[in-house]
């Protein structure tokens, strides 16, 4: 459950700067009284003048809502919680720090939200806050939701005298009330419960009786509870009814939960061990996560089997976790979905029976630095995401795709997305171990130093194949031989080969791309950075069909870009970074319908007419820098009128613009030119009032 946001300004409120002008808003349904300065700032404001203006502040008894904040009496007036006001539906009570009793609210009869916050002075709330005791109607009789916040000193909140109050509130939050020892518990209705920051909390309300048709009658009807930070916390309501999400965070000395019959969703963050057992059998319960749970080292035998109905367990942060054995009933969890394994140091193996979870779809292994091998059994068929990160210590992919001598031969997996990364020792299994599989859509290797290749199988003929990052992989030194080769004979078909993301970045040692790159047909981005040894494309070229985005950078090796770039005709942004081995553009210069050109750091690659910029009518955005040796712009040099943003940078010896500039300058939004040093002249024309333009040359 979130967290409580800070209160809200009421949107539609009239606000007043002084005293005076609020007078003359009692008409107003929406009325926001702010006094000039913090209530707690000034001791020397003359207290009763404040609280005589406000007295006579009055508003119309139509309003709607109220806002009080940074009110500097030590009384509220009296009329601010008279039943007259029976539309007040929002009420908000903020920094009036001086006020030590709370106005009688309780008999406002249409009020259903009400917000107090940061009232220093408030160290009880009792019979005061309720309303008049001999009144018939009941108090808060339309309240909803009520929100205590910095209430720095508030110690104890007393129940009413009149047992049947709070009928219809819904939803409470008590937050950062660091003293707070004790509060109410007569919320027959209510559903939602947010305990926060209240470190001087030791006990829930509870009814004695040994009655146990009477228990649970705390909070008959609430349905979420999440208490955070309550660190002396010890007891809580022996039963919940009807709680269906439990989010329990920072209370140490929490030892047991009470009995949760209709339990959906728990969360255990910063507890002892030994609060695990109050949950034991619960078999409605459907997500589990346990994060940061003191002193534990396993879990019992047998913890997990009558958990029937999980679906979803995540196990994060153990520090002192060393082993998941088969004997906790991992096997039981026949309708678990996703098993979440992270942040757990000591870690060294995981249960041999994973591929019994025959509803498992997502697996992830995170953060994990002793975990050495998956179990030899193999994961269940059912896998369709695989995630593993930061597992340091890890050297064998686990072989998903591998025949299981458990299931029948026909049995074949649907991994879709594989994600490995910060693992620096893996290695992938073996061709021969490997059974061929085309549904894997999303691919993602990266910081995987040891990894020599990917294999054939994992990539080859994968109809399905539609992200592929490699990344970090310093030992590979190229992609399997028929990687992107369409099967013999040609089949022409936009569904043979689906991959659309295509990225290799700051793999040293990489040499060659793959050959069949212009079999891509649904290719849109392309991404090669940080590959230091590699010399070129493959002759056949880039598909020219869907490529809309090229990006090359820091390959200081590579010399030639691909051939017959200007057929790439759907590619709007090329970026060519760091590259000094490139001298040209391809013949044929670059594609028609380029939005965005970017040349940076490629020494040897100087502008010319023969890249025919003039000719890419659809040009916005033009960079160029870099290029210590360039002292002109070659004459004809050309840009498009289309250009409405142009980016020179780092061109030190750079001593004129170029004299098409002066063309552009209408049509020009952004113009930066800096790190040009020797730059002597600006364009005849100064720019228009459109033009943005950074001089850092001069």
């Amino acid at each position: 459950m979130s967290k409580p946001k800070r209160s809200r300004d009421l949107t539609n409120s009239k606000r007043f700067p002084s005293i005076r002008e609020a007078m003359r808003a009692d008409r107003q349904e929406s009325v926001e009284f702010k006094s000039g300065q913090s209530g707690n700032s000034d001791d020397s404001r003359n207290e009763r003048v404040e609280m005589d203006v406000f007295e006579m502040l009055q508003p119309h008894e139509n309003i709607k809502e109220l806002l009080v904040k940074d009110y500097g009496g030590t009384r509220f007036p009296s009329w601010i919680g008279s039943p007259l006001f029976c539309n007040m539906l929002v009420l908000e009570l903020s920094n009036c720090g001086k006020c030590q009793i709370l106005p009688s609210l309780g008999q406002l009869p249409s009020l259903k939200d009400l917000t107090v916050e940061g009232m220093e002075g408030i160290k009880s709330v009792g019979a005061e806050f309720y309303g008049d005791m001999s009144s018939s109607s009941l108090p808060f009789p339309s309240l909803e939701t009520l929100k205590f916040e910095n209430m720095s000193q508030w110690e104890v909140w007393n129940e009413s005298a009149v047992e049947c109050c709070f009928l219809r509130l819904q939803n409470i939050e008590i937050c950062n009330c660091p003293k707070l020892r004790r509060f109410s518990h007569r919320f027959p209705s209510l559903k939602r419960m947010i305990i926060d920051g209240c470190q001087r909390l030791e006990a829930f309300p509870r009814i004695l009786t040994l009655d146990s048709i009477e228990q649970g009658r705390e909070f008959p009807c609430l349905r979420e509870l999440s208490v955070s930070d309550c660190h002396n916390l010890m007891e809580l309501p022996s039963l919940f009814p009807s709680l269906t999400t439990l989010e329990i965070d920072g209370c140490q000395d929490l030892e047991l939960l009470p009995k949760l019959p209709s339990i959906v969703n728990i969360e255990l963050n910063k507890c002892e061990s030994k609060l695990l057992q109050s949950i034991f059998g619960s078999a409605s319960l459907i997500n589990m996560r346990l994060c940061k749970i003191s002193n534990l080292e396993c879990l019992v035998e047998g913890y997990l089997k009558h958990f029937t109905f999980l679906e979803e367990l995540q196990i994060s942060h153990l520090g002192e976790l060393a082993t998941l054995s088969n004997e906790i009933g991992l096997q039981s969890l026949l309708s678990l979905k996703l098993l979440e394994i992270s942040g757990c140091p000591f870690l060294k193996e995981l249960p041999q029976n994973l591929y019994r979870l025959s509803s498992l779809k997502v697996l992830r292994i995170w953060n994990c630095p002793s975990l050495v091998t998956f179990p030899v059994t193999g994961l269940p068929s059912t896998l369709v995401c695989l995630e593993i990160k930061s597992c340091e210590a890890l050297q064998l992919l686990p072989v998903w795709m591998m025949h299981d001598s458990h299931m029948n031969e026909r049995n074949t997996f649907s991994l879709e997305y594989l994600i490995i990364e910060g693992c620096p020792l893996i290695s992938l299994p073996r061709e021969d171990e490997l059974s061929a599989n085309a549904t894997l859509k999303k691919i993602e290797i990266e910081d995987c130093e040891n990894l020599q290749s990917l294999p054939e199988k994992m990539v080859c003929n994968n109809t399905s194949l539609k992200i592929l990052k490699v990344s970090g992989c310093h030992c590979i030194e190229s992609f399997p031989r028929g990687a992107f080769q369409l099967p013999m004979p040609t089949i022409i078909s936009s569904t043979v080969l689906e991959l659309k993301e295509l990225v290799i970045s700051n793999c040293r040692n990489l040499q060659l791309l793959p050959e069949g790159l212009h079999n891509l047909a649904l290719l849109v981005h392309l991404e090669i950075d940080d590959c230091p040894l590699l010399q070129s494309f493959p002759e056949s070229g880039l598909p020219a069909s869907m490529l809309r985005s090229i990006r090359i950078s820091n390959c200081q090796n590579l010399n030639r870009l691909p051939n017959r770039m200007y057929s790439l005709t759907c590619l709007q942004e090329l970026s060519i970074n760091g590259c000094s081995s490139i001298v040209s553009i391809p013949e044929g210069g670059l594609p028609a319908n380029l939005k965005s050109l970017s040349i940076l750091d490629c020494e040897n690659l100087k502008p010319s007419s023969e890249w025919g910029l003039h000719r890419l009518t659809c040009l916005t955005e033009f960079s160029f820098g870099g290029c210590e040796s360039l002292v002109s712009f070659p004459e004809g040099w050309l840009l498009p009128t289309s250009v409405s943003s142009l980016h020179l940078m780092r061109l030190p010896n750079l001593k004129s613009l170029p004299k098409g500039l002066k063309n552009l300058i209408n049509c020009l939004e952004t113009l930066e030119i800096w790190e040009c040093d020797n730059l002597k002249t600006l364009p005849e024309k100064q720019p228009s009032t459109m033009l943005s333009s950074l001089w850092d040359a001069f």
